[in-house]
């Protein structure tokens, strides 16, 4: 727990002032006795006892206690006691949520370890909250990493507070098991030295890097990483889209926004005997009433126009598909993985 709410004091915040209120109560305390009469150590032994409740007795400096004296006890008493309770509320509390701090971690722990082919997302400030919105939509598994606990607080992920540089950290979240990375922190030195230890650890899992610079997009390409994104670049160029074509562009809007149910662009990988092998581009169309947009074959790098290729899709062959959400899940369904 960080903050009582949004707004609010945090709980340091809290403690510190529960502390500091006890401190001025007993320095308060401490000097009132002194000036009716008490030495430093019986005003201090005093004014403790006085604000716990603990009631040992009044110490007094000539015999029974003055009108003044009780007076100024029973507001030390009131203050003290209110303070009191008060700190040691603040200190159970912490207690407690520390307690339950531990039992979230664990049973968080515990579910991340169970996922597979799942999608680490490194850095959760505006970028990873965009990158964990559509990955959600996309209906994937994810677990997020931040170094700070304050950016988690309202992550709704599985999540892990910590260096995601680090290699237990990775483990934690799975990297062996997982089925890509999205380095996305805010260095792009961070984002290499990430790639690389994420490599080392599963050398299958796909790594997608952001890059911060533009100038150092190429550095980060040079590592053979499955994709780097150069975010300048791209707002470029969906800024240029939309000031020159925008009804491209609002189409691309509706493609890839999660909250559309009439259009869908995904990629259909074709598995071994699945009921796709043997089809041809307008078979697949026709059944399933979705459009190829491209279409690779297997150990290819490049994607070619679906019209120019006039055999049948095969078994590791990766197509493109556009069409209603219902649509394309029946094109997935098919693809048999």
């Amino acid at each position: 727990m960080t903050s009582s709410g949004r707004g609010g004091p945090t709980d340091t915040q809290r403690r510190q002032w529960a502390i500091g209120l006890l401190i001025v109560v007993l320095g308060v305390g401490t000097v009132g006795y002194m000036i009716l009469g008490l030495g430093f150590s019986d005003a201090i032994y005093q004014t403790a006892i006085t604000i716990t409740t603990v009631g040992f007795g009044e110490i007094t400096s000539d015999g029974d206690p003055t009108a003044a004296y009780r007076w100024f006890t029973l507001g030390l008493v009131l203050a003290g006691a209110s303070s009191a309770v008060f700190a040691a509320g603040i200190v159970i509390e912490f207690m407690v949520d520390q307690r339950a701090g531990v039992f979230r971690e664990r049973r968080m722990q515990r579910e991340i370890s169970a996922l597979r082919g799942h999608v680490i997302i490194c850095g959760y400030g505006r970028v990873g909250r965009a990158v964990a919105r559509r990955a959600e939509g996309l209906g994937g598994d994810i677990v997020v990493i931040d170094e700070s606990a304050d950016a988690l607080a309202d992550c709704a992920y599985p999540n892990i507070a910590g260096d995601a540089t680090s290699d237990d950290v990775l483990r934690r979240a799975g990297v062996e098991h997982a089925e890509a990375l999205v380095a996305g922190l805010s260095s792009d030195a961070a984002n290499l030295f990430l790639a690389v230890s994420a490599q080392q650890i599963n050398s299958a899992v796909r790594i997608v890097s952001r890059a911060n610079e533009s100038d150092n997009a190429h550095k980060l390409r040079a590592m053979h990483l499955h994709t780097v994104v150069d975010l300048y670049e791209m707002a470029g160029n969906r800024l240029a889209t939309a000031a020159l074509r925008p009804s491209t562009s609002a189409y691309l809007d509706q493609v890839f926004s999660t909250e559309s149910d009439q259009v869908e662009l995904t990629e259909v990988d074709i598995g071994s005997g699945a009921p796709l092998v043997g089809r041809t581009v307008p078979e697949i169309e026709a059944a399933h009433r979705v459009v190829v947009v491209a279409h690779r074959p297997a150990g290819g790098e490049q994607f070619s126009s679906p019209r120019s290729f006039e055999g049948a899709v095969g078994s590791g062959d990766v197509v493109i598909v556009l069409g209603d959400r219902a649509a394309v899940a029946a094109v997935l369904a098919q693809a048999g993985r």
